[in-house]
């Protein structure tokens, strides 16, 4: 009974009416309607390069360094291999098999089927298949081929994109399955046109171009309803194929309905604050990339500007990544999901380095941000943006009176002492469905490195105990009750009863060592127990004090630090690295304290282990206090 209980409460928090559409999805799926009124015929191969195409004159600092990135990756691609995920080239063949799993070398599915007979969440992960049929390969060879004017680069576009044209009939197999995919699959091929037909304002309508466009469009239609459902990602993306494919094709249904949907995407998806309704750093980064797109092709097609409200949400979600970029690196903490997803991309850096997206996105939606000239530029030229880039020297988003920022939406707080040194607390706040259990996780930076760190995601195909590690408490630096979830798991990507902060509180710390300074606690009760967290630090950022309390719990309870990789050295009640040390009190609880070894990942698809720093109390109430302090240095 308590289970329904949990399900009548996450229908209510998804929204009946989203519930609505993914029964309707599910329905059609089960009684094969959707093969009955979208039979299967012939994909159309686009024409790719039309005239013969001279190399860019470039004259821009970073024009060596971009180009020799850009080939690199372009030759690889025409020796077989593409990059899976920012982290590694797998071999799939020149042109593709598009139905091959490159890291087990053994195909998915039969492929002729219709794409609604497809389970996605088979032995195999789907999206290592997806991966190579997002037609990310095409803007690689098209800016290749402007940058050289090598014909090779030409030959090897037209032959992956009539390879795929014809091993993949519409609606036939699995990568027509996803109504994203196929958005995104849209999306590049237009970027790569945009890309080859420069200067001129908007890519030549060629007959089999215009034919590929509109199916595109007419199989993202069909499910658009179900991705609406979703309140993610998945949306935004739909939304965009639809309106810049329809506006490219003038078919006012599809530019229409695009239209309305990315309003009201926008409007309802990204907090006030700016934080992306996934929690997600790797996605808020590809709804960004998105949204760039989305507002480029409404300049090209000299559409009429979307709402006021749009452009302000884009501008505070543009605030939040600068936030939580890394000053030093342009890397990211791993908050939250992360898929791998690194899409529209108009430069070759790596898939760590966010400075790309923050600078492109700053421009477009006239952000002040703190980023100096670099090669993260090279989107700007390829968009003919250089003129409107305008540097800050000085980080705006910190002031002298106040080292802190809340996301009182999204339940964050940046804790930033300098730009050396900076941190974040996750706040239990849940408005959307949350993917991780991490309440009052606590990650830090110091000198570019991510000391205390998130586990991330692994991969969404995993095993049942690989699952729950990522997403579950244990991947993350707070306490857990017994070795149980602080939520009940009641699916594959949903959790039931949502946890709720009991307060976020900011005081002055003036009773302390740390004058001038700020105490910041939060805290947060289940059925399990409850946890007090509390933070406290220094002018330099150097020396942090985490203060937990915890109570109502039966059993025991684990707190863990979750660390950088390193040789860390334990005595006693204290471990040690050329990072720094860390130093834990537990006053009268009787406790153990042990250095062992668990998972994170930072791609995916790919795990190591890392050290993890475990503090065990049996007794309730128990309080824990963590010391540490950043070796100077390393400062």
């Amino acid at each position: 009974m308590k289970r329904y209980f949990v399900i009548f409460g996450i229908i209510r928090k998804l929204g009946v009416k989203n519930c609505f559409y993914v029964f309707i999805h599910r329905l059609k799926l089960r009684f094969r309607i959707y093969s009955f009124l979208n039979p299967i015929y012939s994909c159309p191969v686009p024409d790719m390069v039309l005239d013969d195409i001279l190399p860019f004159n470039v004259i821009e600092e970073w024009f060596k360094q971009a180009n020799s990135l850009c080939v690199e990756e372009a030759d690889k691609q025409l020796r077989g291999f593409l990059d899976f995920f920012g982290k590694d080239y797998k071999f799939v063949g020149s042109p593709p098999n598009w139905f091959c799993n490159p890291f087990e070398n053994v195909d998915f599915q039969n492929s002729s089927k219709h794409w609604e007979n497809f389970n996605l969440f088979a032995d195999q992960d789907i999206k290592l298949v997806w991966e190579s049929s997002r037609w990310s390969w095409a803007p690689i060879f098209a800016r290749a081929l402007r940058l050289t004017g090598e014909k090779k680069y030409s030959e090897g576009l037209n032959r992956f994109s009539r390879s795929w044209c014809e091993e993949n009939p519409f609606n036939s197999g699995l990568n027509w399955t996803c109504g994203q995919e196929v958005a995104i699959r849209l999306l590049h091929a237009m970027q790569t046109w945009q890309i080859l037909d420069a200067p001129k304002s908007s890519p030549i309508r060629t007959k089999s171009r215009k034919e590929f466009v509109h199916i595109h469009l007419k199989r993202i239609l069909v499910t658009h309803k179900y991705a609406i459902a979703q309140a993610n990602n998945h949306w935004l993306s739909e939304a965009a194929g639809l309106f810049i494919g329809g506006s490219w094709l003038n078919e006012k249904k599809y530019k229409s309905l695009g239209r309305n949907s990315i309003e009201n995407c926008i409007n309802n998806l990204i907090m006030k604050d700016g934080t992306f309704s996934q929690y997600s750093i790797n996605y808020h980064r590809f709804v960004l990339d998105t949204l760039c797109l989305i507002e480029i092709w409404r300049r090209i097609l000299k559409l009429d500007k979307f709402s006021e409200m749009f452009y302000k949400n884009c501008k505070n979600a543009v605030r939040w990544l600068d936030e939580f970029v890394d000053p030093l690196t342009g890397q990211t903490s791993n908050i939250g999901a992360n898929d791998g997803t690194y899409c529209y991309k108009f430069h070759s850096q790596s898939y760590t380095n966010f400075r790309p997206t923050l600078r492109l996105a700053s421009t477009i939606f006239n952000v002040e941000i703190s980023l100096k000239k670099g090669i993260w530029d090279e989107p700007l030229f390829w968009l003919n943006l250089n003129q409107r880039l305008n540097i800050k020297n000085e980080k705006y988003s910190i002031r002298s009176d106040k080292d802190y920022k809340i996301f009182p939406e999204g339940g964050y707080v940046k804790i930033c002492p300098n730009l050396k040194n900076w941190a974040y607390l996750k706040i239990p706040i849940y408005k959307f469905r949350p993917i991780h259990a991490d309440p009052l996780h606590f990650d830090l930076w110091s000198n570019g490195k991510n000391i205390l760190r998130d586990g991330g995601s692994y991969k969404y195909n995993a095993s049942f105990n690989d699952l729950n590690y990522f997403q579950g408490v244990s991947s993350h630096n707070t306490v857990q009750f017994n070795s149980l979830e602080p939520m009940k798991k009641i699916g594959r990507f949903l959790w039931g009863d949502w946890l709720s902060s009991d307060f976020l509180r900011i005081q002055s710390n003036s009773f302390s060592n740390f004058s001038n300074q700020f105490i910041i606690s939060s805290s947060y009760s289940c059925n399990l127990g409850k946890h007090i967290r509390s933070i406290e630090y220094n002018a330099e950022g150097t020396v942090w004090i985490i203060r937990d309390s915890i109570s109502n719990f039966s059993g025991y309870a684990t707190l863990r630090w979750r660390l950088i990789p390193a040789e860390w050295e334990q005595e006693n009640n204290q471990i040690k690295s050329l990072y720094g040390s860390i130093k834990i009190n537990t006053f009268e609880n009787k406790c153990s304290i042990n250095l062992k070894y668990g998972y994170e990942s930072r791609f995916y698809f790919y795990k190591k282990t890392i050290p993890v720093l475990e503090v065990r109390v049996k007794d309730s109430p128990a309080k824990i206090i963590t010391k540490f302090e950043i070796n100077k240095q390393n400062n």
